[in-house]
This record gives structure tokens, C-alpha cells and sequence, in this order.
């Protein structure tokens, strides 16, 4: 909330937040290792890549809901400051959210 403050007070008409990433090892040497021996296209880079997809996978169910209970914090917090227009928004997309569908 103390960016949110900050932001207010700065006049800022936006804020981005970043959500964050999976808690997982760091392959990022593995990766360009893999792509400046040019095999990042070959079955070694293909196997490592879906290796690090199937962890990622892994991993992330208690990285979302990290993310998910700080947006209801900041959802709630912040709503008396919204515009009506913001609101209905947030509510469409919380009534497509539990119909488990995917705006596109």
C-alpha cells in the first residue's frame, strides 16, 4: 500500500505492479548455454525447455495464490478511491472469473 501512497502523493495516474515469479531454480545460463550452441531449437534444448515448464507448473499453485490474496487486499483498500466505471468493471470480471471462463 506504501507505493500506492506514494504514487497518490506524486500524482502519478498509474501504477504497475509486478506479480512476482515462481519460485524455482534459476536456469537462465542453462537457456543461453543452450541458445549459443545453437541447440536451443534441437531435442536438448526441447527437453530442457519442457523440463522447466513441468516445474514452473509445479511451482506455481502457491506463487498464484500469493498473488490472488494480495490482490483482494489491494482490491479491497483501494475500492473506495475507484470510479463507479472501475467498479463495474471489476465486477463483470470477478462474475466471469467464477464462471471459470477466460476474457478474450
Amino acid at each position: 500500500m506504501a507505493t500506492l501512497d506514494h504514487a497518490y502523493d506524486m500524482g502519478v495516474g498509474a501504477v504497475v505492479f509486478h506479480l512476482g515469479r515462481v519460485d524455482m531454480p534459476d536456469q537462465t545460463r542453462g537457456f543461453w548455454g543452450l541458445y549459443r550452441s545453437g541447440k536451443i531449437a534441437e531435442e536438448e534444448g526441447l527437453v530442457f525447455r519442457e523440463g522447466q515448464k513441468r516445474i514452473r507448473k509445479a511451482s506455481k499453485e502457491k506463487n498464484l495464490d500469493a498473488v490472488l490474496l494480495s490482490l483482494e487486499r489491494l482490491n479491497r483498500e483501494i475500492r473506495p478511491f475507484l470510479k463507479p466505471s472501475i467498479i463495474k468493471i471489476l465486477e463483470v470480471n470477478r462474475k466471469v472469473e467464477k464462471r471459470n471462463c477466460w476474457r478474450g
